[in-house]
């Protein structure tokens, strides 16, 4: 006899059935585009990505944002922008050439057409909306729907609504005294798209307007719903919460692998003793896969460091040397140049493969989630019963350990012969580096389910390099805000670049067509 499935179960598989039910639109006449010019395209994204430090899955979405900040603002009288996003994304690699059908750049027509009518209704309208949130809202909205068309992910859309009710039911409300039940539920979804899929404000905004239709049935609505989300997704709250998910959250990240590389998942769920075998496999794969991303994900780390390294040793130490030295100083530069990404680069032998026990446990904890008359999951946030003095003992122990850190590493770096500016540079690139390598880590531990034990040697670690990352941390937060190299690119590259070629194409078509007689 077969477990019964928990509600969420019942709703993942449900969910999964009408995904598995879809079918992709392969049918139609194709989108060719020609060459010109995309070697150029290409290249440019590499840079661009790069400078930005944007999640992998992310990239596209951010690509088609930029795309309609460009074009698509405040039109009366919109041209219709579908065939030019297709062929500027194809130019760029980001979709294979004669894949996207003309029915699939008519929607993207009319649901650009729709977003726009939307600006001019929240900006000129009755509500007047103030310009930047009608943008942000709308084009947010749009990007990612259109990366729903271009790229069609139903089973993702499937784990995130089961994720949600489960999360939901699972994190102890008593943990979050005096939040009112709908900045709860918000703050819940958000916290989930967070910690689970890495989503940003725009995914998490879209999927969640999609999946609650209400929020969108009238203009006030809308408005309400966005300003929540925009108040919520990096909120205080939110952040407990994605932290309490994010530790727990080892099942069902296995899960959602389960669901989206399993051709029949909604049958394979219903029946346990395939699926723990299935488990054990995606699992050891997954940790095969560690490895690589981490990899990847240092290289591009170092690339990116690289890059504002070397604008920063043009722009500020080089000319500060010839300035105050008249000369340059090559230790530091140096130091500064190698440590660093040294540094990152040591972050690989920092992650260990987790053992059998850890997927065995994963079984088990994935069973406590789907089926029924297994013990309930609860997701709660460690109460530490410590006495007021000792907690005050901790914080003045980690105020010294901010103090040790730096002073020590100050007083290193002055017996090199540093400079406060060449110190205020290794500060900035080690303390950036420092919080990428920790984030590196943590996520490479993200499957596992047990607790891994410390050695002494990380205890003293963690004591000196804390201050570091949470520095890194504050710089990483402000550099998202600010990121100056991505502007230079927009305003001085990208907008001129991507024009000419715009000119250079439609050129060539001209030429085409008169060579042909048409």
């Amino acid at each position: 006899m077969q477990p019964q499935l928990t509600p969420e179960g019942e709703l993942l598989v449900r969910n999964l059935d009408t995904a598995e039910a879809q079918v992709p639109q392969t049918e139609g006449d194709k989108i060719h585009v020609s060459g010109v010019a995309g070697t150029l395209y290409f290249a440019y994204e590499q840079l661009r990505n790069i400078a930005e430090y944007t999640e992998q899955h992310l990239i596209l979405r951010a690509t088609i944002e930029r795309f309609l900040k460009r074009h698509m603002q405040f039109n009366d009288h919109p041209r219709k922008l579908g065939f030019e996003l297709v062929e500027e994304l194809t130019q760029e690699r980001y979709l294979n050439n004669n894949t996207v059908t003309q029915s699939i750049v008519d929607r993207i027509d009319a649901y650009l057409e729709y977003y726009i009518k939307l600006q001019l209704t929240l900006h000129n309208g009755i509500h007047h909306v103030a310009k930047e949130e009608t943008v942000r809202w709308t084009i947010q909205t749009a990007s990612v729907t259109v990366e729903q068309l271009l790229t069609p992910a139903p089973k993702t859309e499937a784990f995130i609504n089961f994720a949600y009710n489960h999360c939901m039911k699972a994190v102890d409300r008593t943990d979050f005294q005096g939040v009112n039940e709908e900045e709860f539920s918000v703050a819940v979804y958000c916290a989930t798209q967070r910690a689970l899929l890495k989503s940003d404000i725009a995914t998490t905004r879209a999927h969640y307007i999609n999946a609650h239709p209400q929020s969108s049935q009238t203009i006030d609505e809308f408005i309400r719903v966005n300003r929540l989300i925009d108040k919520l997704f990096d909120a205080p709250l939110t952040t407990r919460l994605a932290r309490l998910i994010s530790r727990n959250g080892a099942p069902l990240r296995i899960i959602l692998e389960v669901t989206t590389q399993s051709q029949g998942s909604s049958a394979l769920i219903q029946q346990p003793a395939k699926l723990a075998s299935y488990v054990g496999v995606v699992a050891e794969e997954q940790y095969n896969k560690t490895h690589s991303r981490l990899v990847k994900s240092i290289i591009r780390t170092l690339i990116f460091v690289f890059i504002t390294k070397a604008a920063i040793g043009l722009l500020l130490e080089i000319p500060y040397d010839y300035w105050r030295h008249g000369m340059i100083l090559i230790t530091p530069l140096l130091i500064n140049m190698i440590f660093p990404p040294l540094y990152m680069a040591s972050a690989i032998w920092a992650v260990k493969k987790p053992d059998q026990a850890n997927t065995d446990a994963l079984r088990k904890q994935i069973n406590r989630i789907l089926y029924a008359g297994e013990n309930e999951v609860h997701y709660r946030i460690p109460k530490r019963d410590i006495s007021s003095a000792l907690r005050v003992g901790f914080r003045l122990v980690y105020t010294l350990a901010y103090a040790a850190s730096f002073g020590l590493a100050v007083w290193i770096l002055l017996k090199l012969g540093f400079s406060w500016v060449h110190i205020g540079v290794f500060f900035l690139f080690f303390s950036a580096v420092s919080y990428f390598r920790f984030r590196l880590i943590q996520q490479s531990r993200e499957l596992d389910i047990n607790d891994r034990r410390e050695s002494i040697l990380d205890l003293i670690g963690d004591f000196f390099y804390t201050p570091f990352i949470k520095l890194g941390e504050w710089l990483s937060a402000r550099y998202r805000r600010l990121n100056v190299i991505t502007t230079i690119l927009d305003l001085l590259i990208e907008m001129p670049l991507k024009t000419t070629l715009r000119i250079l194409q439609e050129w060539v078509r001209f030429m085409r067509d008169k060579r042909e007689g048409f």
